[in-house]
């Protein structure tokens, strides 16, 4: 079984931001929400900034970003951006493909 360091943040990085789309107050996208904060708040603690974007609200916005499922969560910066599928459940994959933690 292998452990989930922390990552060291970057000097270079300011702040981690994303975006995630939802489609209105769905359970899955109230979860998304919930489980987002909770993996920024463990990994990242107040450095970062997190947009939430209602597609149902803005269809136009989720075109332009091509997001083709709901929720998605997408990570800005730091570049390269990393597109998440999903309501995030699964918290130690979700930081890891985000590269918010050592390993996978």
């Amino acid at each position: 079984m292998s452990v989930n360091k922390q990552r060291e943040v970057p000097a270079s990085v300011q702040k981690w931001i994303f975006e995630l789309y939802i489609a209105g107050q769905s359970p899955r996208s109230l979860q998304a929400i919930a489980n987002l904060k909770l993996i920024c708040e463990k990994n990242l603690k107040e450095n970062y900034e997190l947009t939430v974007i209602d597609v149902t609200e803005n269809p136009s916005l989720a075109r332009v970003k091509q997001i083709i499922a709901l929720p998605t969560l997408i990570r800005l910066s730091p570049s390269p951006e990393r597109k998440v599928v999903g309501d995030l459940s699964e918290l130690d994959r979700a930081a890891a493909i985000l590269e918010l933690v050592n390993g996978k």
